[in-house]
């Protein structure tokens, strides 16, 4: 990658950054979770010199898991702290796992915690950490490593996408980015190759951090893919036979079905900006549960 691309990918991201920052307090997590070693908002779970928040429902085990990767300037911490994302989830059963990136450097000079997309730059490698966090949670918590579902926002949610295409865990299956796409132009490690996996893509239609419709590339960065473009391109490489589109109130959802290996794509526009949607959990989750019964 040339020094002025990455630099604009740099300022892109910090964009995104200052947006997910400006938005008012997150409200508190539930108070009926179980009583954990470590994990809470004061008291994060150490592996090697990083660290995860970890949040579970009340019962008995093993759960299934969401692992949630942050926007960036955000941390695991302030995911679970979002009632949006972790009442739907505890409620339902499921774990909440949520990584805290690295800072990021930008061409200003500034830093800002984020994710490194391709997985490893120079000595930093983010996909061996996430080895260690799945390692970590499910050696120490009550956690199916065989039901985890990668989900992500923002800049975490481009994360989602290249992590999906890499297939560096046959474990994980299931991924559930939020208003982040792959960058234009910067390939998709599977984009040769047939997908493994089935995705759910949710995005606000009022978007202007990274639009829905994606953007052209400008001043040396070459853009963001749209919401609807990146689901269909995957879907296609991973042959699906038959789309269906669903229009409802504000609502405009697309399906793609009889895909090999058993994947489904499924994009879904909903009213709302650059932030998880109200509705995402629930929806994620009636997905995963249609395509995963057991």
């Amino acid at each position: 990658m040339s020094i002025l691309r990455a630099l604009a990918i740099g300022i892109a991201i910090f964009a995104i950054g200052i947006a997910y920052n400006t938005r008012k307090k997150l409200p508190p997590p539930p108070p009926d979770v179980q009583e954990t070693e470590c994990g809470n908002t004061g008291n994060a779970c150490i592996v090697g010199a990083r660290s995860y928040n970890l949040l579970l429902p009340r019962g008995d085990g093993p759960f299934p898991a969401v692992i949630f990767f942050h926007g960036s300037g955000s941390s695991g911490a302030a995911v679970i702290s979002n009632s949006i994302i972790t009442t739907p989830l505890l409620n339902r059963g499921y774990a909440l796992i949520a990584p805290t990136g690295l800072g990021v450097g930008y061409s200003d000079g500034t830093t800002s915690s984020g994710w490194i997309w391709e997985g490893r730059r120079k000595d930093r490698d983010d996909y061996r950490y996430l080895r260690k966090v799945i390692s970590d949670a499910t050696g120490r918590f009550q956690i199916d490593p065989n039901k985890i579902i990668v989900a992500g926002h923002s800049n975490g949610a481009t994360m989602v996408w290249y992590l999906a295409c890499s297939g560096f865990d046959r474990r994980l299956k299931f991924f559930a980015p939020i208003s982040g796409t792959p960058v234009r132009g910067w390939r998709l490690p599977c984009s040769r190759s047939q997908p493994e996996f089935s995705l759910m893509h949710m995005h606000g239609a009022s978007d202007t951090v990274v639009p829905t419709k994606g953007t052209q590339p400008n001043n040396g960065f070459t853009g963001w893919l749209g919401a609807q473009e990146a689901v269909e391109d995957i879907a296609k490489r991973a042959r699906c036979k038959t789309s269906k589109q669903y229009e409802a109130p504000k609502v405009t959802t697309t399906n793609w079905n009889d895909c090999i290996g058993q994947s489904q794509f499924k994009v879904a526009i909903v009213p709302g900006g650059h932030s998880v949607p109200r509705v995402w959990a629930d929806t994620m989750l009636d997905w995963y549960e249609a395509l995963n019964p057991n």
